[in-house]
């Protein structure tokens, strides 16, 4: 991006970067599909992925860093089925799956995600990769996913959109919106971030109109305890079979 020179990113050059870092969960290389590719190219692309992958197996040293195949095939069935055949074969400690938010329809990534689960074995967990969306979490944890991982908290908060919690149901809320410049009640009452602990809807929304950093740092951790309550309460309904 600098000054056009070519640059080689191989699977084990990913491998050695995430053991630097020293993540307790890493990632296979593996080649994100656009929701359109045909599926001559899908059967490629995800060839290719296992193919890396395998290399990304051999490449890990380090014992105390979990590594996740990642499960491709685009909207195709029989690849998304093979792909999940293939990567539960591999010498994995957990199973990611991947290219399900490169802009299809929710159907779509549902479809993709139910194709995928049944050819899952039940030990390994199941990671679902660039999906948070509150009704898709909601949604796909029945479908047996375990784990996610999105920009969705910190990216929305950045441009003022903040969760909130009415009753069974979840709101995005714009808080550069006019409405807000008057009110004096926190963004979600009850919440124990220190953000609703100590801020008002009128305080944010002066902030985000006047561009003060502050307000994408409030906004960014009442989405970030947002999430993390939701997903405390998940597992409660786990526990108690209400999920």
């Amino acid at each position: 991006p600098r000054d056009g020179r070519k640059l080689s990113f191989t699977p084990e050059l990913s491998i050695k970067n995430q053991e630097k870092i020293g993540a307790d969960i890493i990632l296979a290389f593996d080649e994100c599909i656009y929701a359109d590719a045909k599926h001559e190219y899908t059967k490629e692309a995800t060839d290719r992925t296992h193919r890396w992958l395998e290399r990304c197996i051999k490449a890990k040293k380090r014992k105390d860093q979990a590594l996740y195949g990642i499960v491709q095939g685009g909207m195709y069935k029989d690849l998304r089925e093979g792909s999940a055949q293939f990567v539960a074969q591999q010498d994995v400690d957990g199973i990611a799956i991947g290219g399900v938010s490169v802009g299809e329809t929710k159907k779509q990534m549902r479809d993709q995600v139910r194709w995928v689960i049944p050819n899952l074995p039940d030990h390994l967990p199941r990671h679902l990769l660039g999906v948070g969306r509150v009704e898709d979490v909601l949604d796909l944890v029945k479908e047996g996913i375990e784990t996610f991982d999105c920009v969705e908290a910190t990216r929305i908060a950045r441009n003022g959109i903040v969760y909130q919690k009415r009753g069974k149901k979840f709101d995005r809320i714009d808080l550069t919106k006019t409405k807000y410049e008057s009110m004096k009640d926190p963004i979600q009452k009850g919440c124990t971030c220190y953000t609703c602990q100590n801020f008002s809807l009128s305080f944010l929304h002066h902030l985000f109109k006047e561009r003060e950093l502050l307000g994408y740092y409030l906004a960014t951790q009442h989405n970030l305890v947002f999430f993390a309550d939701l997903f405390f309460q998940i597992r409660e309904d786990i526990r108690k079979d209400r999920i």
